[in-house]
């Protein structure tokens, strides 16, 4: 990362990691996981994780309105470094999910019986993008850097859940 850049830190941790997380916790607090333990738990966390999405929008527009140029900057260096890696990230558990389940992963649909991993994608997006807006960054930069996102998909593989994308 680049020295004393505030902006890409406040991007990466605040909004790239925060969509993860809250999609990982909004789908195990889901009506559809029957293990009421996990998603009263997880119902918790999610609460806490998107006051910390608040809290991290909040601090990208204060940058913001100190020098918007230097943000959007921030963004598109983040993105294209962080971004690809956590898609990444959620391939290679579906990965270790079909080894562990002993199924074939190039077939299609993949959700495992422990979470569904095209709706984490799909909410954590939905969360990543709806935060680039509610944070005001330049929709020429975020169009862009959405419409690539499509291209996460991992090679030989069914759809991963991205199609929505294709929409914005």
């Amino acid at each position: 990362m680049r020295k004393k850049d505030l902006p890409a830190c406040l991007i990466i941790q605040d909004l790239m990691v925060e969509s993860l997380a809250i999609g990982l916790y909004k789908v195990f607090a889901s009506a559809a996981n029957e293990d009421h333990e996990t998603t009263s738990t997880a119902a918790a966390l999610l609460k806490d994780e998107l006051e910390h999405l608040d809290i991290g929008v909040r601090r990208i527009q204060a940058e913001m309105r100190k020098d918007p140029d230097a943000v959007n900057d921030a963004l598109l260096w983040a993105h294209n470094r962080v971004m690809p890696a956590l898609f990444e990230m959620i391939h290679q558990s579906c990965d270790f999910l079909c080894d562990t389940k002993s199924l074939d992963c190039t077939m299609v649909e993949k959700p495992s019986a422990e979470i569904d991993l095209e709706l984490l994608k799909i909410t954590a997006l939905e969360h990543y993008v709806a935060m680039l807006e509610k944070a005001a960054f330049d929709p020429k930069i975020t169009n862009q850097l959405i419409a690539g996102m499509a291209s996460y998909e991992a090679p030989g593989r069914a759809n991963v859940g991205l199609d929505f994308l294709r929409k914005h």
